[in-house]
């Protein structure tokens, strides 16, 4: 038997927004009363007292969508869960530290904290509700309250430079204090919009401190401006002026790249080609900073000396067995990029890159993998046109099957049949990990996902590196391949060999 509730109890009915959901394991107090969501019937939702003891009552979702909105409903997801299944055991188990953040990443999370704390305060003292209305109200008063927390945050010497300005120090101690260059110390706050902090404090009552952490370093164009041959021909200068022991500095080998490109023109004037642009200090700083650290130790200081410098001084990950760890990524296989740096893209030809959909107009292909972090065994691979919950899935299948059939069918000298179930499986934030398909995966292996921040690849070393080594390594092995220039080629039939298909690709990453 069920009842519908009084409607003179929950309101006059308005237009409301959709978008409140539930699942069966859901728990509901409304009006402190808690309720076990039981499914639904039509437009309406089948709620059952958490006791068992009463009526199943019926309430429309229009309803349930105005009462969450007046903050009269408490919707705690997942709360019958088994314990090692709840979300929340995730969240405990990934510890966010904002320290991880630098740069203007902290600076914006610094500035969302402290509007976020001012609006957490006025609404403890009950002079403010978390809605658009109210927020855009007190604007001025949060304004204010975040400047105060921006202020607690600042260091001693700023506090000095902001009295100074105001002129509240003595003389003596004025002259004893020394300036920051670019002038004194301001703690103005760009407010956000009412409605962005709206959502961004409700985000941040769910998921804590990560919900203010952004992903704004990933964005931008980072294709390079040049074109293959003058790419090729910047890498080359760097190679034989910076990375030589004689040590030269980013300025003497910037005056070196200069002088290389104004000789290649001469050459090409003469021959009536094409003249190459001239990269300027900037681009050359970037080439350079991109340099594999390693890469650059050992060919200025030697081997040794380069050992010393990155040596690890923290312990890491501690890692006890296989499987209690598994790191699951996807990437993006710029494979247009990767011919050009190679200088292939004219061995290749158009037609043929046109036909695998590396023209620029075509989508990438996307490398879904896993890897067991304390054996460094890559458990799961897939490649896919579009990183979808559907890839990962076979990804995550792929890691808790038997893959003797492949090492089998490449004829490895060893065994490769380790299939595991993962305790914690680390992953960040990408579409195709937060599908309902790959969740559901998830929940019926019992493990917990990991969830890290977008835009700081160390929280999943393990397999960024692997991803870094594929790029470094994967033109070498493709049949086809061409070498440093056509000298070094000599005759080498590469455009007869070449072949580039999917298969390729994926035998080539494993």
């Amino acid at each position: 038997m069920t009842i519908v509730p009084n409607k003179q109890d929950l309101g006059e009915a308005k237009p409301v927004k959709s978008g409140f959901r539930l699942d069966i394991h859901d728990r509901l107090v409304i009006h402190g009363k808690p309720y076990r969501f039981l499914g639904m019937s039509g437009d309406n939702a089948e709620l059952r007292p958490e006791s068992g003891v009463g009526l199943t009552e019926i309430f429309p979702m229009g309803t349930l969508s105005r009462l969450s909105a007046a903050g009269d409903i408490t919707h705690e997801v997942g709360c019958y869960l088994p314990d090692e299944l709840k979300p929340a055991a995730a969240v405990a188990a990934f510890d966010f530290q904002p320290s991880n953040l630098v740069g203007k990443a902290r600076a914006r999370f610094n500035s969302k904290l402290a509007q976020i704390k001012a609006i957490e305060d006025m609404e403890a003292e009950g002079i403010l509700r978390s809605n658009t209305d109210a927020i855009e109200l007190a604007i001025p008063n949060i304004k204010e309250r975040a400047e105060e927390y921006l202020k607690a945050q600042a260091t001693e010497r700023d506090l000095l430079e902001s009295e100074m300005e105001k002129g509240h120090l003595p003389e003596r101690v004025r002259k004893g204090v020394r300036r920051n260059r670019g002038g004194g110390t301001k703690y103005g706050v760009k407010l956000y919009s009412s409605d962005y902090l709206r959502k961004l404090y409700a985000d941040y009552k769910v998921h804590g401190l990560r919900a203010l952490a952004d992903e704004l370093t990933k964005s931008g164009n980072r294709t390079s401006p040049f074109r293959p041959e003058e790419q090729a021909l910047l890498m080359d200068i760097i190679n034989s002026s910076y990375l030589t022991p004689e040590r030269k500095s980013i300025k003497a080998t910037g005056v070196d790249v200069k002088r290389g490109f104004q000789d290649e023109n001469k050459r090409r004037e003469k021959e009536g080609l094409l003249q190459l642009r001239v990269p300027g200090r900037d681009a050359v700083r970037r080439a350079i900073k991109k340099l594999d650290r390693l890469t650059v130790l050992i060919a200025r200081y030697g081997r040794e000396e380069a050992m010393k410098k990155l040596r690890p001084v923290g312990r890491g990950l501690e890692i006890a067995r296989p499987g209690e760890r598994v790191e699951m990524d996807e990437w993006c296989i710029d494979l247009l990029s990767i011919i050009r740096s190679a200088k292939l893209e004219t061995i290749f030809g158009e037609e043929h890159l046109k036909a695998l959909g590396l023209d620029g107009e075509k989508a990438r292909w996307w490398l879904v993998a896993a890897i067991d972090c304390r054996t460094k065994i890559c458990l799961g691979m897939k490649l896919t046109r579009n990183p979808t919950g559907s890839a990962a899935r076979e990804c995550l299948r792929m890691v808790v099957s038997d893959k003797g059939q492949w090492s089998d069918s490449v004829r490895a000298c060893c065994a490769w049949s380790q299939a595991v179930v993962p305790e914690v499986l680390a992953a960040d934030n990408g579409a195709g990990f937060k599908a309902h398909v790959f969740q559901d995966a998830c929940l019926d292996l019992q493990m917990t996902v990991l969830r890290t921040i977008g835009g700081i690849p160390g929280m999943r070393g393990t397999i960024e590196r692997l991803f870094h080594t594929a790029a470094l390594g994967l033109m070498p092995r493709l049949v086809g391949r061409t070498f440093s220039n056509p000298r070094e080629r000599g005759d080498y039939p590469a455009e007869d060999r070449a072949c580039l298909d999917a298969e390729d690709v994926v035998s080539t990453a494993e």
